[in-house]
């Protein structure tokens, strides 16, 4: 009889062994990752809430609450974010005449126009509005009208008018009689710019089309960049004051009064440490950013931001909301036997993205000049959970029938 042979032991360096990574063992719906079937799950809801938001009536409370959470809280800390730590970079294009109380009776502000246009300024936009009365020296009077008219032969001017709620639009005295350019200074907020006011051109926008801006170009819905910038300015006190004025040389220059009281507007966010902003000053922002040059190395600092469009919006949202589905599968079996720690686990969870998402926003509007919907945004937070538990119980649910 044979001997039979004695098995051999295994040579264990030849055995491969598996390792299996439980959490990188996403399952799969009809061959697709959960994380992604979940994300495209999320791309039809995205379109119906998208398409239901933009249907809504615009006089509606929920339109009104979620525009003022997607634009004007959003814009207004973004911008306060941003003035927490401003640029020192300048403003070349614009520059600011303060005339103060001491020096500020027609005659003085005569002698201003006069000396800043001896300077060769690109504009002189005059943000100032004189009324007519017999209680006026008409003596000084007629010398500011005869020097406006001298000095617009060789320097284009604009000159301030004013509406407010009335029917007609308020002119200083000699407005209509040299038939000048003017625009309305009225301020509208410091959200989505408004060009024009029943057919008049704010003085803002009137400056930027003489300085050669087709206005009609500009995006429907523009938001003025107040992140916050060096404006060159310089008070005049008294006379003397005008043998010192900077070089204005193809600057568009702004005269007014940055102090005066009935001409200080709140503003939604911190800009130069306060909540408060002279008129002159919003306008000297509006024209930075109407006038922003593409070839200018600073053009980030004043370029406008404008709003993203669907496929933008959508595009941000499903990469959000993949992101937030592989941080919850990895939560959810790591926790997958703590099922109440579980529940705080995602009530942080809920934070965090929230904050993230906010962050991420603010990434997207500083390097890409566009703003983002925030409130789908936020909803994809909320929309996280139900649809990737809804995936997993449809996976198990067809291994089970396997």
């Amino acid at each position: 009889m044979k001997k039979r042979k004695k098995p051999q032991p295994e040579n264990k360096s030849n055995i491969k062994v598996r390792k299996h990574f439980p959490y990188f063992n996403i399952d799969t719906l009809l061959g697709i990752p959960n994380c992604v079937a979940a994300t495209l799950i999320t791309l039809p809801l995205t379109l119906i809430i998208q398409v239901f938001l933009s249907s809504m009536c615009e006089n509606s409370l929920l339109a009104e609450l979620i525009s003022n959470v997607n634009e004007e809280w959003y814009m207004n800390t973004f911008f306060s974010s941003k003035n927490s730590s401003p640029s020192d970079l300048p403003d070349t294009t614009n520059y600011i005449i303060d005339i103060k109380d001491s020096y500020s009776s027609r005659e003085n502000i005569a002698e201003v126009i006069w000396a800043v246009s001896a300077q060769k300024p690109r504009l002189i936009c005059l943000d100032m509005i004189f009324p007519n009365g017999q209680s006026y020296d008409e003596k000084m009077s007629q010398h500011l009208l005869d020097t406006i008219s001298l000095v617009r032969q060789t320097t284009p001017i604009v000159v301030a008018s004013y509406q407010g709620n009335e029917s007609e639009v308020c002119h200083s005295y000699f407005t209509d009689s040299l038939n000048l350019e003017y625009g309305l200074s009225d301020i509208l907020g410091f959200q989505r710019f408004t060009p024009s006011i029943n057919a008049h051109l704010r003085i803002s926008a009137k400056v930027a089309q003489m300085a050669g801006v087709n206005i009609n170009l500009l995006p429907q819905d523009l938001v003025i960049n107040y992140k916050e910038k060096v404006i060159g300015q310089q008070p005049i006190y008294e006379r003397e004051d005008l043998n010192h004025l900077s070089d204005l040389k193809g600057k568009i220059v702004l005269i007014g009064q940055r102090n005066s009281p009935d001409d200080m507007h709140s503003t939604p966010f911190i800009i130069d440490q306060h909540y408060q902003m002279p008129g002159t000053d919003i306008v000297a922002y509006e024209i930075s950013s109407l006038l922003a040059d593409s070839s200018s190395p600073n053009y980030g600092l004043f370029r406008p931001y404008t709003f993203c469009n669907t496929a933008q919006n959508l595009l941000f949202f499903m990469l959000m909301s993949l992101l937030l589905n592989l941080c919850y599968h990895f939560i959810r079996i790591l926790m997958k036997n703590h099922q109440i720690w579980l529940q705080w686990v995602k009530f942080i969870l809920i934070i965090l993205a929230e904050y993230l998402i906010i962050k991420t926003c603010f990434l997207i509007t500083d390097w890409l000049f566009i703003i983002p919907n925030i409130v789908l945004f936020m909803l994809s937070v909320l929309l996280v959970e139900p649809i990737y538990e809804t995936t997993y119980y449809l996976t198990h649910k067809s291994k089970d029938a396997q």
